[in-house]
């Protein structure tokens, strides 16, 4: 008798009993299949066409007689597509400039919160916010607005203003972009910084009524002039139907921000931990030179260098002050720069009476005159050039007859006497008539280079006589608590004025609580400060402006509560095998640059 295997099909006659499985067990064995007369008699007929044909079902018996195999071969299968998948886009990270449709950038970094609703000092999200979104105006170098996703505009007796918006702009959604996104825009905003107290885009629209007139155009109502107004609706626009179902008060910590959608030239495939993937909007109208977009990000300086060895990258961005350390290997690199003339590294001083440490100006003045920052720049090998104060020397506003406090200790010495300090000359610091040493604590955001320009502070103040002890701090401490509560009495952080001469959010008095940005408090010169302040935003006329921030220069800088270093030069390197146009003076931000990278318009 044949012996039965598993998989053979035995024919069940009429003596086999109902139920048949005990009975061929018993004559044949185990792993029968088990068909009737009928059904064998067809299949008998069936020809190889046939059988060819109903190949599924074939399939389906042997795929039950192997189980349990032939579910872990399924199985595996499965989780090697999916691994595919993933690899892939780790894979499309990796590539370097062997695929010239691919541009790879690396820089040091990462991601904080890609979403433009909130305010960043976060060169990356800076640079995410240029590839993915549009603005709604776009500003030159002189804060004059120019079209970009408004079209043209009328003022109307200086505090209402009418944009009429493009018909053909797009999200990388394919959703066409309207004036309600334009309104959840900058109604989220100002709900985030009134009700959370959150820096957002609309910080300076608090007062200002936001109006959807149709669905191609929106009306701003301003409760008195403001000539910073074109530089305060600057922002990129998001889409209000991709976040629609979000309530703004999550809206800071949803995973929804992590793949923004906007209207730029690119959207975001994938973004990890130490990359992201730009891919090209199939609704961008311009035409662009790559479809992909890598932008790699590496924890500090030795990673990055090491990823351009290794032959992994196109460009090299956000390097700050290892700029001129790269540049003598980047030997297969060309370089653009920019003066980021609105970018300032500064030292606020506290005044606050309730500290009772730095509320005199002489002392305030003293330490103005006891850093020198041309030797700061030159020891620190800081690509720049020294801050004279809080408008840029470059704008029309500036005040070049104003005190500069450049390095004079005859000058701080002067001052400290007069505040009742003098110097020991045992001990070599300054003391007063109690013997109490001239000293400070300065607090920063623990970073190599901070670290480097904090010891040289401290390094300069010793050797003129005052003494500093540093404290460093993570980023949260410095926001959540150093920010907030302003507890600190010098502060090393770095400032982004407007193009506008307008500083209003940054020195008035009524914005010396958090989140409000005038984090040295308010001082005796404070009325003729604000009065300054309050009378250049709030006329057109050029030459009245101009006559108002020269007066606001010389009272903030006579009252010295923040001590300006530097502004720092903005440095891009980029494979000499593409020819990129020179970076403009027209440029305000060094992450414009992809205008120029990414644009087939801007071909040379």
């Amino acid at each position: 008798m044949k012996s039965i295997t598993p998989g053979d099909e035995v024919v069940i006659d009429s003596a086999i009993p109902q139920n048949p499985h005990e009975e061929i067990k018993r004559k044949f064995g185990q792993g029968a299949v088990f068909i009737d007369p009928e059904e064998a008699q067809k299949r008998a007929k069936l020809t190889l066409r046939d059988r060819i044909w109903n190949y599924p079902a074939a399939i389906v018996n042997a795929f039950n007689v192997a189980r349990p195999f032939s579910f872990i071969i399924f199985y595996t299968i499965i989780c090697l597509l999916i691994f595919h998948r993933i690899a892939n886009v780790d894979f499309v990270a990796g590539v370097s400039d062997d695929e010239k449709d691919v541009f790879v950038e690396g820089t040091i970094g990462n991601v904080i919160n890609p979403n433009p609703i909130f305010v960043t000092k976060n060169a990356v999200d800076e640079d995410i916010h240029e590839l993915v979104f549009q603005k709604l105006i776009e500003i030159d170098e002189n804060a004059k607005p120019i079209p970009e996703i408004a079209s043209h505009w009328e003022v109307n007796q200086g505090t209402e203003y009418l944009f009429h918006l493009r018909r053909d702009i797009k999200f990388s959604t394919g959703e066409q972009l309207t004036a309600q996104d334009v309104l959840y825009t900058f109604e989220t905003g100002k709900y985030l910084a009134t009700k959370r107290g959150k820096d957002t885009i609309a910080q300076g629209l608090i007062d200002v009524k936001i109006e959807k007139i149709d669905d191609f155009t929106v009306k701003f109502t301003l409760s008195e002039a403001n000539a910073a107004f074109f530089e305060m609706i600057s922002v990129p626009i998001v889409s209000s139907q991709y976040f629609e179902g979000v309530s703004p008060d999550r809206l800071e910590y949803s995973v929804i921000n992590q793949k923004p959608v906007g209207s730029g030239p690119y959207r975001i495939d994938a973004l990890r931990d130490t990359f992201i993937v730009f891919e090209a909007s199939e609704y961008y109208p311009e035409a662009l030179r790559f479809s992909t977009i890598v932008y790699r990000m590496y924890p500090d300086y030795d990673a990055l260098k090491i990823a351009y060895q290794n032959n992994l990258l196109d460009g090299v961005s956000n390097i700050g002050n290892k700029a001129s350390e790269f540049q003598e290997i980047a030997i297969t690199m060309n370089s653009n720069s920019l003066l980021l003339r609105n970018r300032k590294k500064v030292i606020y001083l506290n005044t606050r009476e309730e500290r009772k440490r730095l509320t005199d100006p002489l002392i305030r003045q003293a330490l103005g005159y006891l850093i020198d920052r041309k030797e700061m720049i030159a020891m620190l090998d800081i690509s720049g050039r020294p801050a004279k104060g809080p408008i840029s020397e470059d704008s029309w506003a500036f005040n070049k007859d104003m005190e500069f406090y450049e390095y004079d200790e005859e000058a701080a010495e002067t001052v400290l006497y007069q505040a009742g300090y003098s110097k020991n000359d045992e001990s070599g610091y300054f003391q007063d008539d109690k013997g109490k040493i001239l000293s400070y604590t300065l607090t920063y955001l623990d970073n190599e280079f901070n670290s480097r320009l904090a010891e040289e502070i401290m390094r300069q103040y010793g050797r003129e006589g005052v003494l500093i002890e540093l404290d460093p701090e993570d980023y949260d401490t410095i926001i959540n608590q150093i920010i907030a509560t302003r507890d600190f009495d010098m502060l090393l952080y770095e400032i982004e004025t407007s193009i506008d001469p307008d500083q209003y959010n940054l020195w008035h008095s009524l914005k010396v609580d958090y989140p409000d940005l005038n984090l040295s408090g308010a001082t005796e010169k404070a009325v003729r400060i604000d009065t300054m302040l309050e009378s250049g935003r709030t006329t057109y006329d050029l030459q009245e402006r101009k006559e108002s921030y020269y007066d606001f220069q010389k009272f903030f800088m006579s009252d010295a509560p923040v001590i300006f270093l530097y502004e720092p030069d903005g440095v891009y390197f980029y494979d000499n095998s593409y020819e990129f146009p020179e970076f403009s003076e027209d440029m305000n931000s060094i992450s414009e640059r992809f205008e120029l990278i990414v644009k087939e318009s801007n071909d040379l």
